[in-house]
C-alpha cells in the first residue's frame, strides 16, 4: 500500500524543502565561525591586514610593486571590511568565513541547476563540512572569495549554455561582474575562465 501525502503536509513539506539550503549554509557559518581566533594571524594573513589598514593609495602601490603576486580584489575588499568591523584576528577572518557559507549555498544552486535539488542539497551540506573549504574560510585570504567566484560562474554559464536567448540584461551583468571579480581576485581565476569558455 503506497503512502499519500496528505494536502496538508505537502506545504510542510515544500517549505523545509525550500528552508533546507539555507540552514546548510547557516550550519556552515556555524562551523566556519566556530573558534575563527584560535590561532594568531600567519605571515600571509598579517600582509593582507597590513594592506587593508594602509591609505588606498600606498596599498595600491605595495600591491603593485615587485614580489608582490595577486591581484588587488580582496585587498580592497578587506580594507572596506577592516573599516567598518575592525582589524582584530576575528573580525578580519569573518570576512572569509562569511564567504564560504555563501560558497555552501551557491554550491547548492549550482547542484539545482545542473542536476536537481536533492543533488544541490547534498553537495552544499559535504562542502559544508568539509575540511579543507573550513580551513580557507578561516584565513584572512583571498582563496575563499575566489571559490564563491567560481561556484557563481558554474550554473551561470551553464543557464547561458542551455539557454542563450532567454538571457536578459541582468544575466549578463551576473555574468560579467563576477567574472571580473575573479579576475581581480587570483590569477588562476583565468585558468577557470578558460576552461568554461571551453566548454
Amino acid at each position: 500500500m503506497t503512502a499519500v501525502s496528505s494536502p496538508t503536509t505537502r506545504p510542510i513539506r515544500a517549505s523545509l524543502y525550500r528552508l533546507a539550503p539555507i540552514l546548510v549554509a547557516a550550519l556552515a557559518l556555524a562551523l566556519r565561525l566556530y573558534r575563527i581566533d584560535a590561532q594568531s594571524l600567519w605571515f600571509d594573513e598579517g600582509w593582507s591586514v597590513h594592506l587593508a589598514r594602509e591609505p588606498l593609495s600606498d596599498a595600491l602601490r605595495q600591491i603593485a610593486g615587485e614580489g608582490h603576486t595577486h591581484p588587488p580584489g580582496y585587498y580592497l575588499l578587506l580594507m572596506g571590511w577592516v573599516r567598518l568591523w575592525g582589524d582584530g584576528v576575528a573580525a578580519v577572518r569573518a570576512l572569509s568565513a562569511l564567504t564560504g557559507a555563501l560558497t555552501v549555498y551557491l554550491v547548492y544552486l549550482g547542484g539545482r541547476t545542473l542536476c536537481d535539488r536533492p543533488t544541490g542539497l547534498l553537495a552544499a551540506a559535504l562542502l559544508a563540512v568539509s575540511p579543507a573549504h573550513w580551513v580557507y574560510s578561516q584565513e584572512t585570504r583571498m582563496y575563499a572569495l575566489l571559490c564563491a567566484a567560481f561556484a557563481g560562474l558554474l550554473p551561470l554559464v551553464y543557464r547561458y549554455a542551455r539557454a542563450r536567448e532567454g538571457w536578459r540584461r541582468r544575466d549578463w551583468a551576473a555574468l560579467v561582474g563576477i567574472e571580473i571579480l575573479a579576475c581581480y581576485t587570483h590569477l588562476f581565476a583565468a585558468l577557470f575562465l578558460a576552461g568554461l569558455a571551453a566548454w
